[in-house]
């Protein structure tokens, strides 16, 4: 499912309830939602463990198909540290295609 702007989902789906929707934009961002990460640092195999513990942490992306660079690793913790939403980064960065992982579709619904 691509993430799509509040008002663009209400309009599409009028009779769903939107609360879960709004709820789910309106979550300050964490790095993790866009790389598997332990204790907020991106996930290592040589400080964080095995590949059952990289599983775990990558359940909690929730979005995929956005190239992550360490720019764009340091650009996000700069968002979360300002206490930005996932909607205002949607709103910010219209040139990305986000698309949510199936971890971040049970969390909008």
């Amino acid at each position: 499912m691509k993430l799509i702007s509040m008002v663009d989902y209400v309009l599409a789906n009028p009779k769903e309830d939107h609360v879960n929707y709004a709820n789910f934009l309106n979550q300050p961002l964490k790095l993790e939602m866009f790389v598997p990460c332990v204790d907020g640092e991106p996930f290592n195999y040589s400080k964080h463990g095995l590949k059952e513990d990289f599983e775990i942490a990558k359940e909690k992306v929730l979005f995929e198909g956005i190239p992550m660079n360490e720019i764009d690793i340091q650009m996000l913790m700069v968002y979360a540290k300002k206490e930005k939403t996932i909607e205002e980064l949607f709103n910010e960065s219209a040139d990305l295609d986000f698309t949510l992982t199936p971890s971040g579709i049970k969390k909008c619904q």
